[in-house]
């Protein structure tokens, strides 16, 4: 998220969140029509958002003590939970027209679970390295990884979300997602083994067929019983592995066209370092398309769809950095709703 750090910023990474957060819209405006090109975005936009998020997590020289980590959490939880239950309960009453216990109760949080579930990620990263760090293992990163892919099968467990705890701390979604998150810090921790394969002009051509054939399969199944539904999920789970490596390698591929010098980067980039504020603030702007859904997303042309889709996208996100711009001419606004950080003037 739009968090100022004091590491340098990867341009291409920045407008890779960009481009993921435009897509985050998208799909929120053409709920609830599932085009080819709306089913298409789904398969890797949400794990795409988790993969840059540990990416940008990881630090090569990071001291983790118990101090250190407190300090952490206290700071996430000021820049994400604080933020989410202003917004998230606000847009409860105004908009949604429901109250706190429902949107407590919610397992989507009406929109607003994103940002729970990365807090949640984020201190168990937290809390794993301050333990893998005394016992300074040889692959704690690759330990990490391994730990979280069996945990997207707890979803899978009959009557499990009938507990009020998976709902109201959105652990479905931490279970799903937390694999990828765990990517993330996986290739930036080992970035020249993973350049080495991405370079691989091979294993890119594999990685496209692989998407585009389990993509048919998935699009023309027809799930008869137990055994097909578990194999659908299993290769819906690869798709997204297969997709999230498809556009992070185009993106590392073609970094220059992605970067400050030109006018395609440099709108992504910005978009990509104000996420926290679009998210946070896009579900009151989406508009209401209703009357004419059925004629822009009916499946019928797929850049026509896309076109108007991104317009759509762009517009919103217009108004929702506007509105943000707006409200931080307030520092302390700025700081607990955005999570900006407050500059220190020198007396």
């Amino acid at each position: 998220m739009n968090i100022i750090t004091s590491y340098k910023r990867i341009e291409y990474i920045d407008a890779l969140r960009g481009f993921t957060m435009i897509l985050v819209v998208l799909h929120h405006i053409t709920q609830p029509s599932q085009t080819f090109i709306n089913e298409l975005f789904i398969t890797f936009r949400m794990p795409l958002f988790f993969f840059v998020s540990g990416y940008i997590a990881y630090k090569a020289t990071e001291k983790w003590d118990l101090r250190s980590v407190i300090n952490k959490i206290i700071k996430k939880i000021k820049i994400q939970l604080i933020p989410t239950a202003f917004f998230g309960i606000l847009f409860t009453y105004t908009v949604h027209n429901s109250n706190l216990v429902s949107w407590i109760n919610d397992p989507y949080k009406f929109g607003y679970w994103f940002t729970l579930v990365l807090l949640e990620l984020f201190i168990i990263y937290y809390v794993y390295n301050l333990i893998i760090s005394r016992l300074n293992p040889k692959w704690g990163g690759v330990i990490f990884y391994a730990f979280t892919v069996p945990l997207c099968g707890i979803n899978a467990i009959d009557n499990i979300h009938h507990y009020k705890i998976i709902s109201v701390l959105c652990l479905a979604h931490l279970f799903m997602y937390l694999q990828f998150f765990a990517l993330g810090t996986l290739v930036r921790r080992y970035q020249k083994v993973a350049d080495k394969l991405l370079d691989n002009k091979y294993m890119i051509l594999i990685i496209f067929l692989l998407f585009f054939i389990i993509y048919t399969i998935i699009r023309n199944s027809t799930p008869t019983t137990v055994i097909t539904d578990k194999i659908i999920d299993l290769l819906n789970v690869g798709i997204r592995y297969l997709g999230l490596i498809i556009v992070f390698a185009t993106f590392r591929k073609y970094q220059n066209t992605f970067s400050t010098a030109t006018k395609m980067g440099n709108m992504l980039q910005y978009i990509g370092k104000h996420t926290l504020d679009i998210y946070l603030l896009h579900y009151f702007f989406i508009p209401d398309i209703s009357p004419f859904r059925g004629f822009i997303f009916s499946g019928n042309n797929y850049v026509f769809e896309l076109f108007f889709g991104i317009g759509f996208s762009l517009m919103v996100i217009a108004i929702c950095l506007i509105i943000s711009n707006i409200i931080k001419t307030s520092d302390l606004l700025a700081h607990y709703l955005f999570g900006t950080k407050i500059e220190k003037t020198e007396k």
